[in-house]
């Protein structure tokens, strides 16, 4: 089911926020480190019996939490995870995906000002955000790029200035890059799965890193005034290919050369 642009939180800026108050965590654990050390390393005696209080106390909660009986339902659980081995999981993860069709890779995306054809808009979306999240283009580059297909929500949502914007583009794709285990090695995507009622679609894209493992993306889309807007990109589980068969990707999306 499709989830409407209103009701979805911008990945972009959650991302900046998340890695705002990670490094503010980072900073204010290691003033805290700091002003401990400098503090006077002889406890009183008084911190000693308040010491051995809260161990007791600790240990008594432990003791509490042993004596407790699981329901059926958690033993019925424990027992399932037990007896399930690693194929297993993995077999069960892969029957659970959705099942998707692939669209064909074989020339780089043409660059139009709009797309009213859904095809040629998942195609230029993914192979333009595929280039950023690879780092073949910078932050800047990518924002001119795709500012003119982004849905109004989306933009309301980033700073009000242009060059906050092209800061904050740019910190992604660093935050990106020194996060993911390898570099990006090519991507594929699924078909738009159109909703006409919300005249929305959704379309997935996976990324496949140079160590065999893969990243997924899910793309809102919503159709405004006949042309196809990126309302949210955002991480996603897996799918399964319809069909296995792909063209063999090239260099070109790599170089980020036109066909010649």
């Amino acid at each position: 089911m499709l989830r409407t642009t209103k009701s979805k939180k911008n990945s972009i800026i959650a991302m900046v926020l998340t890695a705002t108050v990670v490094l503010s965590g980072c900073t204010s654990m290691k003033n805290v480190i700091e002003k401990d050390n400098d503090s006077e390393i002889a406890p009183s005696k008084e911190k000693l019996n308040d010491n051995n209080e809260d161990e007791t106390v600790k240990n008594k909660n432990e003791a509490t939490l042993e004596d407790l009986e699981m329901s059926d339902e958690q033993e019925s659980l424990l027992k399932d995870a037990e007896s399930q081995s690693a194929q297993d999981a993995v077999d069960f993860n892969e029957t659970n995906l959705s099942v998707k069709t692939e669209l064909t890779i074989n020339d780089v995306p043409i660059e139009k000002d709009k797309y009213s054809e859904e095809t040629e808009a998942t195609k230029y979306f993914s192979y333009i955000l595929f280039q950023y999240h690879a780092a073949l283009i910078d932050g800047e580059t990518f924002y001119k790029k795709i500012k003119p297909h982004l849905s109004k929500e989306f933009i309301d949502m980033l700073p009000e200035k242009e060059s906050e914007r092209i800061a904050m583009f740019k910190s992604l794709q660093q935050v990106f890059s020194e996060q993911i285990e390898a570099d990006i090695e090519k991507y594929s995507m699924t078909e738009l799965d159109y909703n006409g009622m919300t005249n929305e679609g959704v379309f997935l894209r996976k990324y496949t890193l140079y160590n065999g493992k893969t990243i997924f993306y899910q793309t809102l889309l919503k159709k405004v005034d006949g042309y196809w807007k990126i309302a949210n990109d955002e991480p996603s589980v897996g799918y399964v290919s319809q069909d296995p068969k792909q063209e063999e990707f090239k260099d070109v999306f790599i170089q980020g050369k036109d066909k010649e």
